[in-house]
């Protein structure tokens, strides 16, 4: 697991993971961010107690239809795929 790239917030706190040498008494940020000069309570964790999230993803099709000057409208498919805990949608092709 990488520390730095991962920070879970719940309201008003954010959790940031620490060495596991370190007690979970202590709380470090080893992140550049300064996330209490924004208003935010910091607490972290040995990082075994920290879970990577889980790449969940879903693929779907759309199509896509726009009006010609002459003719039938042209018609796209673009397949895009969605990452939910990445906030990511990618499109995939174009056909």
């Amino acid at each position: 697991m990488h520390l730095v790239s991962l920070v879970i917030k719940q309201g008003n706190t954010v959790i940031l993971g620490h060495e596991d040498d370190r007690p979970n008494t202590e709380n470090h940020n080893l992140h550049l961010h300064d996330y209490t000069a924004h208003g935010l309570r910091l607490k972290s964790l040995q990082s075994i107690y920290i879970d990577e999230p889980t790449h969940q993803l879903s693929k779907f099709n759309i199509m896509l239809g726009f009006q010609r000057q002459i003719g039938h409208p042209e018609r796209l498919v673009a397949a895009l795929e969605y990452r939910p805990a990445e906030r990511v949608l990618r499109l995939v092709t174009v056909s």
